[in-house]
């Protein structure tokens, strides 16, 4: 196992924690929203302190579960395989890229949206910060879901 592939294995556990409720695109959303924080220079721009760091970003007060994933089920076995390729920009985002929210105020525009970079179950959201900061704040468009998984800018 190198460096990477551990990193690699962090980042579906943490997807794993957060997204499994919504499949395996809930779990892939969460891997492209850490993708677009390391990409935005978070933590310095380090996987590693992005991660561990989650929390700080995070839309509930509790942790995240200490259960370990089935790395053979239906819905986790493809998030592994694709892990390297979100990692290394490979792989393509068509889950938080607005494909359900029409970015610009109602209309839609021929303009990419910016990046998902939060993420939250909308029916568990706790922390105030989020709520406030994120969740009602007009500067951070919820541009995409999956199932009960929501993302904004």
């Amino acid at each position: 196992m190198t460096g990477s592939d551990f990193i690699g294995s962090m980042l579906a556990l943490r997807c794993w924690q957060h997204g499994r409720e919504d499949g395996l695109e809930g779990m892939l959303g969460i891997a492209f929203v850490y993708r677009n924080r390391v990409r935005a220079g978070w933590e310095s721009g380090d996987w590693i302190r992005v991660l561990q760091n989650y929390r700080n970003a995070a839309a509930t007060e509790y942790p995240a579960s200490d259960e370990i994933p089935d790395p053979r089920t239906v819905t986790f076995t493809p998030l592994i395989q694709t892990i390297t390729a979100i990692m290394n920009g490979t792989a393509t985002d068509d889950i938080t890229v607005g494909k359900n929210f029409a970015y610009g105020g109602g209309s839609i525009l021929s303009v990419t949206p910016p990046p998902a970079l939060y993420y939250g179950q909308l029916n568990d959201i706790n922390r105030e910060w989020f709520l406030e900061e994120i969740s009602r704040n007009p500067t951070h468009q919820r541009i995409a879901n999956v199932g009960s998984l929501f993302f904004w800018t």
